[in-house]
C-alpha cells in the first residue's frame, strides 16, 4: 500500500482527517486525544497538515545529508503521585529510557526474531534519549520530577500540572491511570504528535504500568514498549492502519511507503497474518501485537524529517546549544552529583495519645546518606535520624513535620505543617445532641481541625461570605484551586455512648461547578479510633454534588435554595463509639466553591416522639416585634428542638442551638439580629420532628 502523500493526495487531505483520528476503544489513546484537539483548535490540525506536506518535500534531501545522523533528545520524566505504587523509582523510569534506546538504535536483542520478510527493511533511527543533568534554571537534577496530586488517578492533559519548555526537554508524564473510553478499555498512554502541541502539555504520558520492565510494570513486551510506541507518535509516527479504526480495514495510510496494508494486531502475534493481501508487519512497533521489535526504514524516514522541521519545536531538541543547556551533551555523566530535594509521607495521619506513625523518606533528584526528622507542636518535640521512623506521640497536639535529608551533592529540607493530629482519648462532647453553626472560630480554636494540602497550605476556612446560619461557615476557596488538591477537615469528637439508639448526622452544604466537566467530590467519613481509619458514610461528586446550575464566577450562595440538606442515619455500627469523629473531605476537580454549615448530631432519646403543632400550644410575642421574640409552648414529652429566624428569601438569620426540654411548660428567647431591617420574618420552631412556623413583624 503507497502511502506517501502525493500533491493531489493532500490537496483532499482536509476531507481526510475525520476518519484519520477516529477515537477506537484500545490502549493508545493517541487519535483519541488528537481529535480532541482538532476539534477545539482547528488549525493545529492544518499546521500538522502542513508538517506532513513539508515532509513529503523534503525527506530525500534531509536523509541524504549529515541531517540525518545521530539525534540526542534531552528528556524528563513528571510522576504524578499521590504517595502510592505509581510514584516508580529511579531504577524503573531508568529501565525504561534503556529499552527506549535500544528500540531506536536498532540494539534491542528480540530483532533476531524479526522474520525474514522484514530484517531487510528494519530501521535505525539513532535517536538518543537522555534524562536530563540540568533543569530549566541551570540546576543540577536528575531529570526525574514528583508531584502529589490526586489528579494521577484519572489523567489527562489536565494532570501535567508541571512541565518543562517543550523547545528544550522531551516531557514524559507517568500517572496511576489515564482516561478509560466508554467500553472499559484502560488508556495505557498518549502522545502529542507535532502541529498539535502546545508548551506545558506537550510529550507523553502513561500509566506507570506501562513504563519499563521492572517495577509496577509486568515486564510482558506489549507492556515495555509502550513508551517506544508513543515515542514513535511524538515524533510524527502514525499506526500503521492508519485511516480507520484497528482491525477494520486494509485500505488505511501512514504516509509510509515501506509498511504493508494492514488491520493491525492486538493483544496477539500472528506472524502469517495476511488478510490485507500480503504479509502484514505486525512486530511493527506502531502495532499493538504483544511481540513488536522493528521499525521500518520508512518510518525512521518519517521521524528523522520531523525532527528536522519547526513544527513543534523538536528541531530545538538536538540543537548543541540545548544540550549545554540541560546537561545532556558529551562526555554525559548520569546520574549527576545533585543535592536531595526532601519528601516524606506516613501511614496515618492522626492517632490517639499513645499511638504511632510510622514515616517514609521519599526524597529524590538524589540518593540521601543521612535524614534529620522534627515533629513538633510548639511546645512538645520528637526527633529521630532513622530514615524511616516510627514516632509514639504521647501528647495532643497539631503537629508540624519537618524532613531534612543530605547527600553528597547537597542538603534538602521539607516542612508539613499540621501534618499529623494527637487526639485524646476522652470525648470533646458526652450530650446526646451536638449542634455547631462554625461561629466563635471553630477551626483558630482548634474545635475543628482544617488538613489541607500540604504544599499550598489552603483548605477549609471560616467565612463571613455566606452561610445557611447566620453569620460563619466554613468553605474551600475551590474557585482558584489547583485540580487534584484534597482538603479535609476534622470534627471534635463525640461520645455516642450517651446516644440511646442509633445516632444521626445532619448538616447542610452548598456547591456549584463551573463546567459539565467538572468532577469535584465531597466525602463524609467516621473514625472511632482517632483517625487512624475511616469508613465512608457519603460521598457526591459532579453534578450529583452540585446543589445550584453551572456558575463561571467566584461564586457564593445568597439564598436558602442554594443549600442542600444532608441526614445521614448509617451509623448503627459506631452507636456505642465512645471516641467518634467525622471527617469532611473535598477532591477539587476545578470546580467552584463549596461551603459547610449547620452539622448536628443527634439520637432517638428515650420518650421523644413526634407530635402535631396543636399538642404543645406555642405562641410568639410580641408581635410586632422590637428587640426579641419570647416563644412559649407546652412540652407533652421529652424534646429536642431547636429555633431559626428567616428572612423572606429563605435566609437563617439567626438559629438557636439544639435544645432539650422535659415536659410542662417552657419558654424561649430569640434575640434580634443587630441591624435588622423593619419588615416581615418567619420564625420557624423545630419540634421533634414536627415544624411550627409563624410570621413575625418588626417595627422599631
Amino acid at each position: 500500500m503507497k502511502k506517501i502523500i502525493s500533491a493531489a493526495l493532500f490537496a483532499t487531505f482536509p476531507c481526510m482527517h475525520l476518519s484519520l483520528f477516529a477515537q477506537h476503544n484500545d490502549w493508545c489513546g493517541t487519535d483519541k486525544k488528537m481529535e480532541e484537539i482538532r476539534q477545539k483548535y482547528p488549525e493545529r490540525h492544518i499546521e500538522w497538515e502542513n508538517l506532513n506536506q513539508w515532509i513529503e518535500e523534503n525527506a530525500e534531501y534531509i536523509m541524504s545529508t549529515s541531517e540525518g545522523g545521530q539525534f540526542i533528545i534531552p528528556m524528563v520524566v513528571h510522576v504524578i503521585h499521590n504517595y502510592g505504587s505509581e510514584n516508580i523509582s529511579d531504577a524503573q523510569i531508568v529501565d525504561a529510557i534503556r529499552i527506549l534506546n535500544e528500540d531506536y538504535n536498532k540494539q534491542n536483542a528480540d530483532t533476531a526474531n524479526i522474520v525474514p520478510a522484514f530484517k531487510p527493511i528494519a530501521g535505525n533511527a539513532q535517536f538518543v534519549f537522555r534524562l536530563a543533568t540540568k533543569d530549566p534554571n541551570g540546576n543540577c537534577t536528575n531529570g526525574i520530577t514528583r508531584t502529589p496530586s490526586l489528579l494521577t488517578y484519572d489523567a489527562d492533559d489536565d494532570s501535567k500540572i508541571i512541565s518543562w519548555p517543550r523547545a528544550k526537554y522531551f516531557n514524559f508524564w507517568v500517572v496511576n491511570n489515564i482516561y478509560t473510553d466508554q467500553s472499559g478499555t484502560v488508556t495505557a498512554g498518549y502522545a502529542t504528535l507535532p502541529g498539535f502541541s502546545v508548551d506545558g502539555t506537550d510529550g507523553i504520558i502513561l500509566d506507570d504500568n506501562y513504563v519499563g520492565s521492572i517495577g509496577t510494570s509486568n515486564g510482558a513486551n506489549f507492556n515495555k514498549r509502550v513508551l517506544t510506541h508513543e515515542a514513535g507518535h511524538f515524533f510524527n509516527l502514525l499506526h500503521p492502519w492508519g485511516n480507520g479504526q484497528i482491525g477494520t480495514t486494509c485500505s488505511g495510510s501512514d504516509f509510509v511507503s515501506d509498511t504493508p496494508p494492514t488491520k493491525g494486531a492486538f493483544s496477539t502475534c500472528p506472524l502469517t497474518k495476511d488478510e490485507c493481501g500480503s504479509l502484514e508487519n505486525v512486530q511493527n512497533f506502531m502495532d499493538y501485537a504483544i511481540c513488536t521489535n522493528m521499525f521500518t526504514n520508512g518510518q525512521v524516514t518519517r521521524m528523522t524529517t520531523a525532527i528536522n522541521s519547526t513544527t513543534g519545536q523538536r528541531r530545538s531538541l538536538w540543537q548543541p546549544s540545548n544540550l549545554t543547556a540541560t546537561g545532556t551533551n558529551d562526555p554525559y555523566t548520569y546520574p549527576a552529583n545533585c543535592a536531595p530535594i526532601a519528601d516524606f509521607k506516613s501511614n496515618r495521619y492522626s492517632v490517639c495519645v499513645g499511638g504511632s506513625i510510622t514515616f517514609t523518606d521519599q526524597s529524590y533528584n538524589a540518593t540521601p546518606t543521612s535524614w534529620n526528622w522534627t515533629f513538633t507542636d510548639g511546645t512538645n518535640t520528637l526527633n529521630s535520624t532513622q530514615q524511616n521512623p516510627t514516632i509514639t506521640f504521647n501528647h495532643p497536639g497539631i503537629y508540624n513535620v519537618t524532613l531534612t535529608v543530605s547527600a553528597p551533592g547537597g542538603n534538602g529540607s521539607v516542612t508539613k505543617n499540621n501534618y499529623v493530629q494527637v487526639y485524646d482519648v476522652n470525648a470533646d462532647f458526652s450530650s446526646f445532641l451536638y449542634e455547631d453553626s462554625f461561629d466563635n472560630s471553630p477551626l483558630a480554636s482548634g474545635r475543628w481541625d482544617s488538613q489541607y494540602d500540604w504544599s499550598s497550605n489552603v483548605g477549609w476556612q471560616e467565612t463571613t461570605l455566606a452561610s445557611y446560619t447566620a453569620p460563619n461557615a466554613l468553605r474551600v476557596n475551590n474557585y482558584g484551586s489547583q485540580k487534584g488538591i484534597s482538603y479535609s477537615v476534622v470534627s471534635p469528637s463525640y461520645d455516642f455512648s450517651a446516644i440511646e439508639g442509633t445516632p444521626t448526622l445532619t448538616f447542610k452544604y452548598a456547591f456549584a461547578r463551573r463546567t459539565n466537566d467538572d468532577l469535584d467530590q465531597m466525602r463524609v467519613y467516621i473514625s472511632s479510633n482517632c483517625g487512624q481509619t475511616w469508613n465512608v458514610r457519603w460521598s457526591k461528586e459532579g453534578a450529583d454534588l452540585a446543589t445550584v446550575s453551572n456558575k463561571t464566577n467566584n461564586w457564593a450562595p445568597s439564598s436558602s435554595a442554594d443549600w442542600r440538606s444532608v441526614t445521614l442515619t448509617n451509623l448503627a455500627a459506631w452507636a456505642n463509639s465512645n471516641n467518634v469523629r467525622f471527617r469532611f473531605e473535598f477532591n477539587s476537580d476545578g470546580g467552584n466553591n463549596i461551603y459547610l454549615d449547620d452539622i448536628n448530631i443527634v439520637g432517638p432519646n428515650v420518650g421523644i416522639e413526634s407530635f402535631t403543632d396543636a399538642s404543645f400550644s406555642l405562641v410568639a410575642y410580641p408581635n410586632p416585634t422590637v428587640n426579641q421574640i419570647t416563644v412559649s409552648f407546652e412540652v407533652p414529652v421529652i424534646t429536642i428542638a431547636y429555633f431559626e429566624l428567616m428572612d423572606m428569601t429563605g435566609r437563617v438569620l439567626k438559629k438557636s442551638p439544639l435544645l432539650s426540654f422535659i415536659p410542662g411548660e417552657a419558654n424561649y428567647v430569640i434575640t434580634l439580629p443587630e441591624g435588622i431591617s423593619n419588615g416581615m420574618y418567619l420564625l420557624n420552631a423545630y419540634m421533634g420532628e414536627s415544624r411550627y412556623t409563624k410570621k413575625i413583624l418588626i417595627q422599631k
